[in-house]
């Protein structure tokens, strides 16, 4: 038998592979449901990225991945990590996989650091714990992770505290304890929050250099549109503990399908337009999911929301439009979803560039995009549909849906 017969066409498994994830927090006014049926897989050297206002539920998916949601939080579904569903194991046993298995770059390095041990301390205590190093081997690695994340002077930066460090420089020893003891999979939440943007950019291109270099799997949690189109392959966009719209990157941003994904691409500040043109912006305010009733949470903001959509909770399910990417055939997670009645149309074919959607997606001139898919035009099209444009393109406009309301239905 021939080594191709042989090979197995099936493709390899996921390392993380999130199902129904729920998580429920109790507060005064009732049951806040943060994270809702939350669903996605993660693979060696893949980055995924999770999009959505503030308040959606991104951080606390993380969280809850980690095992590091809230004591009175109820959680429910599975999280499977090598096989082991995380959400039932031990503390003693989850222990064991934070570190080598999965890792995390929190949001606030100010407050993820100990303000009263030496950074230098706090790298070495990890190591020794995880990988069994003696007192002089545990600083010496400390020392090379501090200068891998580029902290100059890293033997005297090891003796420093937290507070002697700039923002940028806290947040590279978050990153350094992060991958310390060699991650599969590192969640990294809004790593770039309250930082510059030169030194936002030196984060950004850190991780990716960690994150190629280890081949691990990288969850990429952010507000910023630009970032997830620059550097990610697939994308999730979340709304009100759910996941509203997922796909390739190229494939989301470029045709967008839910109002939701449509509205915040329409609201991004682009070069193009004219100085102190007014922004487009959502309507109404972000939904807080507390003992939510039945039907799409963002209905009420939504300039295409009908009847059924007040009564009805949407389902994911596979879109088709002007892109389409060869792998998607082959991987079923790659396709894709949009959790909604009344989709947005698809581009027109012209409105869709026929090579790579890298140099259109960049965000920031000069920057190398994590391993962003080629995509081409398919041949379908809807004519008269709004060009998606995305970040530098057109505004994206949402469309109302075609035809007329009944007194107690939706449009034909």
């Amino acid at each position: 038998m021939s080594v191709d017969a042989r090979r197995d066409p099936r493709p390899p498994a996921p390392l993380l592979a999130v199902d129904a994830l729920t998580t429920i927090l109790p507060t005064r006014g009732g049951a806040l449901h943060a994270v809702d049926g939350v669903s996605f897989t993660l693979g060696a050297g893949e980055v995924l990225g999770v999009v959505g206002e503030s308040g959606s539920g991104k951080t606390m998916l993380a969280r809850t991945v980690m095992g590091l949601a809230p004591p009175a939080a109820r959680t429910s579904g599975s999280v499977r990590f090598a096989g082991r569903n995380l959400l039932d194991a031990r503390p003693r046993d989850l222990r064991e996989v934070l570190g080598p298995g999965l890792a995390m770059v929190f949001q606030d390095p100010a407050t993820a650091l100990n303000p009263v041990t030496r950074i230098g301390r706090q790298l070495v205590e990890s190591l020794r714990l995880r990988r069994g190093l003696d007192r002089r081997a545990a600083r010496d690695q400390a020392v090379g992770l501090l200068a891998r994340v580029g902290i100059p002077d890293p033997e005297r930066r090891a003796a420093s505290y937290p507070h002697e460090l700039s923002g940028g420089m806290r947040q590279r020893v978050s990153i350094a304890l992060a991958v310390a003891c060699g991650p599969r999979v590192l969640l990294a939440d809004e790593p770039t929050t309250a930082l510059d943007v030169t030194v936002q950019r030196q984060i950004l291109d850190l991780l990716a250099d960690l994150q190629r270099g280890e081949g691990m799997g990288m969850l990429l949690i952010t507000h910023d549109l630009a970032v997830v189109a620059e550097r990610t392959e697939r994308l999730m966009v979340m709304y009100a503990g759910q996941i509203v719209e997922s796909g390739p990157t190229p494939a989301v941003v470029r045709a967008p399908r839910h109002p939701y994904t449509a509205a915040l691409l329409a609201s991004t500040p682009r070069l193009d337009r004219p100085i102190h043109a007014r922004l487009d912006t959502v309507p109404g305010q972000p939904a807080i999911p507390v003992d939510p009733a039945a039907g799409c949470r963002f209905a009420p903001r939504c300039p295409r929301a009908q009847p059924r959509c007040r009564r009805e909770s949407p389902r994911p399910t596979t879109v088709t439009g002007p892109i389409t990417l060869a792998s998607d055939a082959a991987a079923p997670t790659r396709a894709h979803t949009v959790a909604c009645f009344h989709p947005t149309p698809p581009a027109t074919p012209d409105a869709i560039p026929t090579a790579t959607l890298t140099a259109t997606l960049t965000a920031t001139p000069g920057a190398t995009p994590i391993a962003t898919p080629t995509a081409t035009p398919t041949a379908a099209g809807t004519p008269g549909a709004p060009d998606p444009g995305g970040l530098h393109g057109q505004p994206v406009r949402v469309p109302p849906p075609a035809g007329r309301l009944d007194a107690g239905g939706d449009a034909p």
